[in-house]
């Protein structure tokens, strides 16, 4: 999830398998300075801020646990935002759409039959 994620970035320093498992998923990221616009490495620590933004839903849970997190880290800051803010119900509902969306692509044609 995003805590995870949140962790590896501004988090404490771990040691031993969690240092690979962190260091393999800063990897995977892109950073980029907004100032300057020229990249920027995560691996090398020493953030004590970040935004979050989720493009789609985000939720309520993802913020508590976002706070429960900062509240752990006092001298870290996390601000959150998404495109749309879900709860279990309309999790749901996206999610009835999609699958009625993949059900139109999916099914046979009548003359396949």
């Amino acid at each position: 999830p995003l805590t995870r994620l949140i962790d590896s970035l501004i988090g404490e320093a771990p040691a031993g398998r969690a240092a690979t498992g962190k260091q393999k998923l800063l990897e995977s990221l892109g950073a980029v300075d907004p100032i300057n616009s020229s990249s920027v490495r995560l691996d090398v620590g020493g953030f004590s801020q970040v935004v979050v933004f989720v493009v789609g839903g985000g939720s309520v849970t993802e913020y508590d646990n976002i706070k429960e997190w900062e509240s752990r880290n006092p001298k870290k800051s996390v601000v959150y935002g998404s495109s749309a803010l879900m709860n279990g119900n309309s999790f749901l509902q996206e999610l009835n759409t999609l699958g009625n969306d993949c059900l139109l692509y999916t099914s046979p044609s009548p003359r396949d039959s």
